[in-house]
C-alpha cells in the first residue's frame, strides 16, 4: 500500500504492508519487549512499512501538545518499521522550534529497537536571552531496565556583575521496573555524577527513588560539595504518617533564588536547616522547617545572622516566614510574611532596629553611595513577584557619598519614605564633614528596580558642595563651602544634569594648573 499526503500543514509518504487498526499497537508493541511491565500490549500486528513525514504547520504541533509552539522550518520525520524482525527506527530532525521567550535549534532524534536492544538519542539546543544551553540525552532499555544519561553545557550566560554563570554537567541513572500484586513498582538509581556550577563542582549522591503505588520513597538523595550539601529522605505519599525530610547545610541564597527565578531583590547568604514535608501529594500540604541563614545579606548589605520559621500558608497558597535577623549588640531585623509563587505574590514585613542600612546602596545606588549607618522603622517588601516594591518610613541615621562630586553626608535621624516606585526625600537635613547644613528635598523612581531615575533640590548653608584635594583631567581642584541652591537630575544610561545658583562661603578654595602648556586657552 502507498499513502501520499500533499498539503499545507503536512506531506507524508508510507509505503509498506499497513494495518490501520494496528498501527498503535505496532510501535507499543517494539517497546514491550524490553519493557514489559510498562507496557503491557497482547494484540499481534503484522506491519512493514518505510514513512517519511514533513510537519509543515504549527497548527498541528499546538494541538497536539495544547503549547504554543511555533514551526520557524518544518519536522522531518523518517523511518521504518518491521513486525517481523520486532524493529523499528525514527529519526526526527529541526532546525528551529520557538515557545515563549526560548528558541530550540539543530533538533536531533534517534530511536531504534530491535529484539536486543532499544535506543534513544537526542540532541537539542536550547537559547534564551541569557545564552545557550547545549542538552544531550541518551536511553536505552531492556530487560525491564530504562538506563539515561542526561547531558548539558550552557553557554554565554552572566550573572548581573558581569562574570561568567555557566554550568554544566551529566547525570546517570537506571530504572529497574517489576509487577507487585498487579501494580508497577519501580527503582530509580541515581549513580554518582559531576555537575559544575559557576566553576564549582557538585556532585550528585549514589541514591534511590522508588516509586510504588503513589508512594514515593527518597533514599539519600542529594547533592554536596564539600561541606555544603542538600540531601534528602523520606516518603512523599498523600499519607499523614508519611514525611519527607531535607537536610540543607550551607547552601548559597542566591542558588535558591535562581532555581525559584526570583531575582526582583537579590538576597545572599547560606542556608542550613531541615525541612519536613507532610501529603505533598495532596491539595493542601504540609511544610514545616527552621532555617539559619549565616551573614544573609540584602541587595549585598550586610543584615546579620537569620533564624527563620517556615511553614506551609493554605491561604495564600505559599510559604509563611517569620524570624529574627541579628547583628552585633543592639542591632536586629525581625521577618514577618510570606512569598507565593503560585500567586505570584510576596509581602515580607522586616521591623528594623538599628539595622545596617548598606542595603540602600542595591535601591538608590544610582546617585548615592557608599551607604552605611543604621535605620529604625518597618519596611515591607510588597509584590508581585515579577514587579517587586519597598514600602515604610525609615527614621535614618546614616552616612551617604553624592556620587557627582564625592562629597559625603550624614542624616541624623530623619525620616526616608519608601513608596511604590519611589523613594522620597522630603525636607531631609544632610551635614557635611563640618557640620554645616544642607536641606534635600527629591525623589528616586524605578521600575522594578531598574530603570532608575532621580531629581533633587538642595539648599545649601555654607554647605560641602566639592572637595577634590588633586588636580584631575580638567587641571584643577577645589574645596567649595556654599550658599544657595542646587539641583541634580538624572535617569540610568543618560547623562546626570546639573544646574547651580550658587556663592562661594568661607574656607573656599580653588586651583588651577596654568603651568601646563595647553591648560591655558
Amino acid at each position: 500500500k502507498n499513502i501520499n499526503i500533499d498539503g499545507n500543514i503536512i506531506c507524508a509518504k508510507i509505503k509498506g504492508d499497513i494495518d490501520y487498526k494496528t498501527l498503535g499497537s505496532s510501535i507499543v508493541s517494539k517497546f514491550k519487549a524490553h519493557l514489559p511491565t510498562i507496557f503491557n500490549n497482547k494484540v499481534k500486528t503484522k506491519n512493514t512499512y518505510d514513512f517519511d513525514i514533513e510537519i509543515k504547520d504549527s497548527k498541528i504541533i499546538r494541538h497536539l501538545l495544547n503549547k504554543d509552539y511555533y514551526l520557524d522550518t518544518p519536522i522531518k520525520i523518517k523511518g521504518n518499521v518491521n513486525d517481523e524482525f520486532n524493529e523499528i527506527e525514527v529519526n526526527i530532525n529541526n532546525d528551529k522550534i520557538s515557545y515563549e521567550e526560548f528558541e530550540y535549534e539543530n533538533i536531533n532524534i534517534t530511536c531504534t529497537s530491535t529484539n536486543e536492544l532499544c535506543e534513544a538519542f537526542a540532541n537539542i539546543t536550547r537559547i534564551d536571552k541569557e545564552g545557550k544551553t547545549y542538552l544531550t540525552f541518551y536511553t536505552d532499555a531492556h530487560d525491564d531496565t530504562l538506563s539515561t544519561k542526561t547531558s548539558w553545557r550552557t553557554e554565554g550566560k552572566f550573572d548581573k556583575k558581569g562574570f561568567p554563570n555557566n554550568s554544566n554537567g551529566t547525570i546517570n541513572a537506571q530504572a529497574l521496573f517489576s509487577d507487585s500484586t498487579g501494580n508497577t513498582k519501580a527503582i530509580v538509581n541515581l549513580n554518582r555524577s559531576e555537575i559544575v556550577m559557576r566553576d564549582t563542582i557538585w556532585y550528585i549522591h549514589p541514591s534511590s527513588i522508588t516509586i510504588f503505588n503513589n508512594m514515593y520513597k527518597f533514599n539519600n538523595v542529594g547533592i554536596s560539595h564539600e561541606n555544603q550539601h542538600i540531601i534528602a529522605n523520606g516518603t512523599v505519599s498523600s499519607r499523614t504518617e508519611d514525611s519527607l525530610l531535607i537536610d540543607i547545610k550551607d547552601i548559597p541564597v542566591e542558588y535558591l533564588q535562581g532555581i525559584a527565578n526570583f531575582h526582583a531583590v537579590k538576597f545572599g547568604g547560606k542556608l542550613s536547616g531541615v525541612a519536613q514535608l507532610r501529603n505533598i501529594n495532596s491539595s493542601i500540604p504540609q511544610i514545616e522547617a527552621n532555617v539559619k541563614i549565616n551573614n544573609m545579606l540584602l541587595n549585598n548589605g550586610r543584615m546579620g545572622n537569620a533564624n527563620l520559621d517556615i511553614s506551609w500558608d493554605e491561604d495564600v497558597k505559599g510559604i509563611a516566614i517569620k524570624g529574627l535577623i541579628e547583628d552585633k549588640e543592639d542591632i536586629w531585623t525581625s521577618v514577618n510574611g510570606f512569598i507565593s509563587p503560585a500567586q505570584n505574590d510576596i509581602l515580607l514585613d522586616l521591623y528594623t532596629h538599628n539595622t545596617r542600612a548598606e542595603f540602600l546602596n542595591g535601591f538608590i545606588g544610582s546617585i548615592f553611595e557608599n551607604i552605611d549607618g543604621g535605620i529604625n522603622g518597618k519596611l515591607s517588601i510588597i509584590g508581585p513577584l515579577n514587579d517587586v516594591n519597598l514600602q515604610g518610613d525609615i527614621k535614618a541615621d546614616i552616612g551617604m557619598t553624592l556620587k557627582p562630586t564625592k562629597v559625603r553626608y550624614n542624616i541624623k535621624g530623619d525620616t526616608i519614605r519608601l513608596q511604590p516606585y519611589k523613594i522620597s526625600f522630603d525636607n531631609i537635613s544632610i551635614f557635611d564633614k563640618d557640620g554645616n547644613k544642607g536641606l534635600v528635598n527629591g525623589n528616586v523612581t524605578h521600575k522594578n528596580f531598574k530603570n532608575f531615575a532621580y531629581e533633587f533640590g538642595i539648599e545649601l548653608n555654607k554647605l560641602l558642595c566639592y572637595d577634590e584635594k588633586k588636580f584631575n583631567s580638567d587641571k584643577f581642584y577645589a574645596t567649595l563651602y556654599a550658599n544657595g541652591e542646587i539641583n541634580i537630575k538624572g535617569e540610568d544610561g543618560h547623562p546626570l544634569r546639573i544646574t547651580a545658583n550658587v556663592s562661594p562661603s568661607k574656607n573656599s578654595v580653588f586651583a588651577y594648573d596654568a603651568a601646563t602648556p595647553d591648560a591655558i586657552t
